[in-house]
């Protein structure tokens, strides 16, 4: 997840100075972006090896990277406004031989005033729409359809009045519209209500695994499935249906394909975000123009829910009758 959950800034360009990144005065070690850098910003707090969306990202940067010599650099910076001050110096020098991927939504909240004059082809916004008047290219992958699909699989799953959503953070984009579709097709294949709990108000509830192993305690009392959308922490989710088997309980990953986790999961909101960034790393090392704003959903294929090989036979037919269902009412929005 990510669930995210995450940010991602990446800044590149053809010169081959080395630019030095904006960090607080009490991190004397901030890393030092060589040429032909990719630069990945999480969230704060957040970590690689979360075996979801942050890693899926640096996945896909590593497989554009690696082959073309560029510096990967991972920045984790302590809190927003920390990366809006660094913001202020990589727009300042569009030149700079790096690319910046923010992994999360932090320009939606970035004073306009500051926006460059020219729009900036070397930082890439994900998880918003158009952000700082189009000045910097944003992307957004839809959870609604793909969610809707999870919605159904967990009806099909229980036969249950009700199952339970669990978001990581209040107030977050894309988990709020995955919510939305999860419940609208649990209700469509038959069910009839969707509790929602939150892990936590801000990001942190992305690194608390701990915390979803407790709230998982106490959900699943009541539920037989579960969708939990927060980053790392779905990891402890995971770790109580592993310490629980044979209940009948069950949830499905998100992110990447985490049916290997548990089996518990039935199958996985795959969000390809990891490709998707690859794609627009690979533009930028071509020099082709980068579009203000795309929005990729269920029929783009950087999103798909993938069913867990265990529970193909079992959900296959409802998954291919509810998929134009998915995809139409994710259109209408």
């Amino acid at each position: 997840m990510n669930t995210s959950f995450v940010s991602i800034f990446l800044t590149m360009a053809l010169l081959a100075q080395p630019i030095l990144t904006s960090c607080s005065d009490d991190e004397p070690e901030c890393p030092v972006a060589g040429p032909s850098s990719v630069r990945l910003v999480l969230t704060p707090g957040g970590t690689l090896g979360d075996k979801g969306y942050n890693d899926d990202i640096m996945s896909g940067i590593r497989s554009v990277a690696d082959p073309a010599g560029m510096d990967v650099i991972t920045f984790v910076p302590a809190s927003v406004s920390e990366v809006h001050d660094s913001l202020a110096l990589w727009l300042a020098d569009p030149e700079a031989p790096v690319y910046t991927v923010l992994s999360s939504d932090f320009l939606s909240d970035y004073p306009l005033a500051n926006a460059p004059a020219s729009p900036s082809r070397n930082i890439l916004q994900l998880e918003t729409g158009e952000v700082l008047g189009g000045k910097v290219p944003a992307c957004q992958i839809r959870g609604y359809g793909c969610a809707f699909l999870a919605g159904v699989v967990a009806y099909e799953m229980t036969k249950a009045d009700s199952v339970a959503y669990v978001a990581g953070m209040r107030n977050h984009a894309y988990i709020d519209e995955c919510g939305r579709g999860f419940a609208d097709g649990f209700r469509e294949a038959g069910g009839k209500g969707v509790a929602i709990r939150y892990l936590a108000d801000g990001s942190e509830g992305f690194d608390m695994r701990d915390g979803a192993y407790e709230l998982a305690a106490e959900l699943y009392a009541r539920y037989p499935f579960v969708l939990m959308l927060a980053g790392g922490s779905n990891l402890g989710l995971y770790d109580y249906l592993n310490d629980h088997p044979d209940e009948g309980l069950y949830t499905a990953g998100v992110d990447m394909d985490q049916s290997a986790l548990s089996p518990a999961i039935v199958g996985s909101l795959v969000k390809e975000m990891g490709k998707c960034v690859a794609d627009y790393l690979t533009d930028w090392i071509a020099g082709k123009e980068i579009p203000t704003l795309r929005i990729f959903g269920l029929d783009s294929g950087y999103i798909r829910f993938a069913i867990a090989p265990a529970y193909e036979v079992r959900l296959n037919v409802a998954l291919e009758e509810y998929l134009p269902i998915a995809v139409g009412k994710e259109e209408a929005l």
